[in-house]
């Protein structure tokens, strides 16, 4: 089955590489192509349904785009904002989902961007608004992420900004209808509300609720520099970090009722991970990367239940095809990957061996697990490796699992019951990160802390360097 599982994704890696997508008679053509080659090379027929798959997937998700014979040009929109807002400077980026307009064949998702806003627009508002699309392009330069590529992951077929002159009008406001999206925000609020600093506050609504976009650049540089950007970026390693929590605190309590039985314990166990889990993947917006750690908890869940003994490359396996099937496009995130290796250490923590010190060698061997996998991977995310990153993560990893991440985790929950009553934790919390972000920047910024790969091939750098004699 890995192999298998190994060749479907291949083919769903190699629609990157097309330089255009198959028409529909070539999916169908590649997909009868599989079945027919499947009795007796199945990994090849794998891979000719993971790249028809994806590639249809894809198409899909094309119908949707703004064309660029259109770019730039002005329509009138009447639509309901999706997420919380993100605050920068100068500006308050949103995504909104249209329901009409002026004109034909307006994509549905967008991200708008509202320059010197006078208002903060929620989800569930809906709003007329007049605005300027922008197909979706982008560059894609060695060592910078891929905007297009993101743009289309996240399925949003536009991007624009409100038309200066024409004022937004709220037409409604229904915080019914998207619920969770409207708590999210009111927690992000209440944060920024706190005494704690920008900085410091961008990152705790990161860490809490998903809304990273209002983290300052330097501070970006300054993770990826030392190696610890996984655990701002990647809110699968939250979701695992909530899961153990839960499953701690569980085993704790079964201290005060040893009379259990074990076999009762485990499903009660379980489906107490499972629910604390999937909640919190949805209050942190339930992007792509908590999504998937929270199938690969279920998985590892369902398989306690059942009290079956499978091998982790085969639960990875199994986790790794429903979750390509779901989402073709996932192979090409750096969030896939690093949602195993939180995957890998939730499976070494669940079969720890009694008594603390089991618990401890499996803590141990699962941060020199996390450290071993995360590092090829943020090197090809980031174009960059950190050479300091050994060090920056066996100091802040055992700190942010142990006692950041306990600590948000109460304080959204709090948050999330009654607002303002967290504001004591954040401003705590903010002053211990306050200390800290000088002590990051200045390891970032030291001459032999990054270390970056060759990005283009020595003949052209030669031939760049004799264009000036």
């Amino acid at each position: 089955m890995p192999w298998l599982v190994l060749a479907f994704c291949a083919g769903a890696a190699a629609v990157h590489f097309l330089p255009v997508l198959p028409t529909q008679g070539g999916l169908v053509a590649t997909a009868v192509a599989g079945m027919l080659v499947w009795p007796r090379w199945r990994v090849i027929a794998a891979m000719l349904f993971g790249l028809a798959w994806t590639a249809f997937s894809a198409r899909q998700i094309l119908a949707d785009d703004w064309p660029c014979m259109r770019d730039r040009e002005v329509i009138d929109l009447v639509g309901v904002v999706t997420a919380p807002a993100t605050m920068r400077v100068g500006r308050v980026d949103f995504d909104f989902l249209a329901s009409s307009s002026a004109g034909s064949g307006e994509p549905r998702q967008l991200r708008l961007s509202w320059y010197e806003a006078d208002a903060v627009p929620l989800p569930g508002q809906q709003w007329r608004m007049t605005a300027r699309l922008r197909c979706r392009s982008g560059f894609s330069n060695p060592g910078t992420p891929d905007r297009e590529l993101n743009l289309l992951r996240q399925g949003l077929g536009a991007t624009g900004y409100v038309v200066s002159g024409f004022r937004p009008m709220l037409l409604a406001d229904r915080p019914w209808q998207y619920p969770v999206q409207r708590l999210r925000a009111r927690i992000a609020a209440d944060i920024a509300a706190s005494q704690a600093s920008y900085a410091s506050a961008a990152v705790l609504q990161g860490l809490s609720v998903g809304v990273r976009g209002n983290v300052p650049d330097k501070l970006w540089e300054a993770f990826a520099a030392t190696g610890i950007a996984h655990l701002m970026a990647i809110s699968g390693m939250h979701v695992t970090g909530c899961a153990l929590f839960a499953l701690l605190l569980m085993r704790s309590a079964w201290q005060l009722r040893p009379g259990i039985l074990q076999s009762r314990r485990i499903g009660v166990e379980m489906a107490v991970v499972v629910a604390v889990t999937a909640a919190y993947a949805m209050l942190a917006g339930a992007s792509l990367p908590t999504l998937r750690t929270l199938v690969m908890v279920v998985i590892v869940a369902w398989q306690r239940v059942l009290r079956r003994a499978t091998p982790v490359h085969l639960t990875l396996a199994l986790a790794a095809l429903l979750l390509v099937a779901a989402d073709p496009l996932a192979v090409s995130s750096s969030g896939f990957w690093l949602s195993f290796v939180a995957t890998a250490a939730l499976l070494a923590l669940i079969d720890a061996g009694p008594g603390w010190l089991g618990r401890l060698t499996a803590f141990l061997r699962a941060q020199a697990a996390i450290l071993l996998l995360l590092t090829p991977v943020l090197a090809i995310a980031f174009g960059r490796l950190s050479l300091i990153a050994p060090l920056a993560n066996a100091i802040t990893v055992p700190v942010f699992s142990l006692v950041l991440l306990p600590v948000i985790l109460l304080a959204t929950m709090l948050a999330a019951l009654s607002p303002g009553s967290a504001s004591a934790i954040w401003e705590a919390l903010a002053a211990l990160l306050d200390s800290s972000w000088p002590w990051f920047i200045a390891a970032g910024r030291l001459e032999f802390a990054t270390w970056w790969p060759v990005a283009q091939p020595i003949a052209l750098v030669i031939a760049a360097g004799a264009t000036r004699y």
